[in-house]
């Protein structure tokens, strides 16, 4: 959503060129906003001040162009308190739970 392409990068396989590419291709195409808000994300502790919520929106954008599903991702988030965490925390946070489950 604000073209934090060090945030795409953070993932393993995914490089300057292909995170470009894809904020590109995705640019105008995406309201996470909407999405944060519909996902089921349940008791997950999200806090709204923007700078905190930009990085879980970051986050979830990051891992669903890298494929994840929106759900999966949201499922990892339950009961989690994202407002002290940057967007690479939380997206290795997530990473780490989703190959942990197996």
């Amino acid at each position: 959503m604000n073209g934090n392409e060090k945030a795409l990068t953070a993932a393993p396989g995914i490089g300057k060129k292909i995170a470009q590419r894809v904020l590109l291709e995705l640019k105008d195409k995406m309201d996470l906003s909407s999405f944060i808000s519909e996902s089921p994300v349940g008791n997950a502790k999200v806090s709204h001040a923007p700078s905190e919520n930009r990085n879980l929106n970051d986050a979830i954008s990051a891992l669903t162009v890298l494929g994840y599903n929106g759900n999966d991702v949201a499922a990892q988030l339950r009961n989690t308190d994202t407002s002290s965490m940057t967007t690479e925390e939380i997206i290795k946070m997530v990473l780490k739970r989703m190959s942990s489950k197996g």
